[in-house]
């Protein structure tokens, strides 16, 4: 069905369906597509019940800061590249930003993250810390962290680079990547590879329900998961027979 609607509605339907999939599903449909080093290590949400994201990434990168260049007058300027992110991170991205795995100095704050969600951003991802947690988690700004970094951007961070490649929580990010965010962390998705992920997501979900199934009813993993042609075959099966016992896989 995907396949056959407009590029517009399918970046939509696309976005949708990947805010639908866990990341630990998604993580593993990319690496039976040959990727192994998509997932975010060792980012966590502010709150576990924050809504669960998926949009393209905008990015901003830092570079370590100098005293002659990051004092507070220059960081007001209109031109400064961190709070121009703020102002034009798309509505509907997640601002990716790398800050080096850097925890001297906040990555952003409760007013950006106000700001970013009245515009309609979709969520706040960095490998350093925010400061302000409590007021990000007020903005209802889906936003993930390595720790809290409470002192002044300036001190420590200098931005270099807006809606460039980078590198975030070990994991290459360009531009328009897809990154999706639930309660378990965060997942990046290259960006021709969407809406395959999108397509593919809701059924391997599904198979993951008939193996909570079998393995409630006591049968062993081995020749179930992973998936096997004779599993997948049974499975089909267990499909078009109406998913007898589905509610026991739920309990």
């Amino acid at each position: 069905m995907m396949d056959t609607i407009t590029d517009q509605a399918l970046t939509d339907e696309v976005i949708i369906a990947l805010r639908e999939s866990g990341t630990a599903t998604i993580a593993n449909i990319l690496f039976n597509q040959g990727f192994k080093n998509t997932f975010m290590a060792g980012l966590s949400p502010l709150t576990k019940d924050q809504n669960h994201f998926a949009g393209p990434a905008y990015t901003l990168r830092f570079i370590p800061s100098r005293e002659d260049l990051d004092s507070l007058e220059n960081y007001t300027r209109d031109d400064n590249l961190h709070r121009r992110a703020v102002e034009e991170c798309p509505a509907g991205s997640v601002l990716v930003i790398d800050a080096m795995d850097c925890l001297k100095a906040s990555s952003a704050g409760d007013m950006m993250a106000l700001r970013l969600k009245t515009r309609g951003v979709a969520a706040l991802v960095t490998n350093g810390g925010f400061r302000d947690s409590a007021g990000i988690i007020k903005s209802g700004l889906p936003a993930f962290q390595r720790r809290a970094a409470l002192p002044p951007t300036p001190i420590a961070l200098h931005p270099v680079a807006l809606n460039k490649p980078v590198g975030c929580a070990g994991v290459a990010v360009y531009p328009n990547d897809i990154i999706v965010g639930d309660s378990e962390g965060v997942v990046v998705i290259p960006q021709h590879l969407a809406g395959e992920v999108a397509r593919t997501a809701p059924a391997a979900a599904e198979y993951e329900e008939y193996v909570q199934l079998r393995i409630r009813e006591g049968k062993s993993i081995f020749g179930l998961f992973p998936a096997t042609q004779e599993s997948l075959r049974d499975f089909q099966e267990w499909k078009a027979a109406g998913k007898p016992g589905r509610d026991k896989a739920s309990s």
